[in-house]
């Protein structure tokens, strides 16, 4: 009985402290939101179009950490992954947690695709057009 009451403090407590390193998923004011899952579509919306400087907002809703990202380096299928343009910024969104976000504003024009990594499932690619 005792082992079992210990068992579940300390499930409790390690709740509470992973929680505190979890960002809530709180839309951004104006934000296109896309949403992260882990079947398919992985990506919703898998395009969406913005404006230079608008801001779009990926949600983790899945089970699982994901992360999204536009950088080659990262990607393992290498001849699928966008030329970034030099006057556009690399963006990866590092390892968010179920229930995490992350949001990035575009600042050059050109149509970006992201993806979904670690897993990079088939399919877990996304397209966002960004337009002045």
């Amino acid at each position: 009985m005792i082992r079992s009451t210990f068992l579940v403090r300390i499930a409790v407590l390690a709740v509470v402290i992973s929680s505190a390193f979890v960002r809530p998923s709180y839309a951004e004011e104006g934000a296109v939101v896309i949403k992260i899952s882990d079947t398919e579509p992985y990506f919703s919306p898998a395009k969406a179009t913005v404006r230079v400087g608008e801001p779009v907002q990926w949600v983790n809703e899945s089970q699982s950490v994901y992360s999204v990202t536009n950088d080659a380096s990262l990607v393992q299928e290498r001849k699928s992954a966008s030329k970034t343009k030099s006057s556009a910024r690399v963006f990866d969104s590092g390892f968010l947690p179920p229930g995490a976000s992350y949001t990035f504003k575009f600042t050059a024009p050109g149509t970006y695709r992201y993806y979904g990594v670690p897993f990079e499932k088939p399919g877990m690619v996304g397209v966002i057009t960004v337009r002045r």
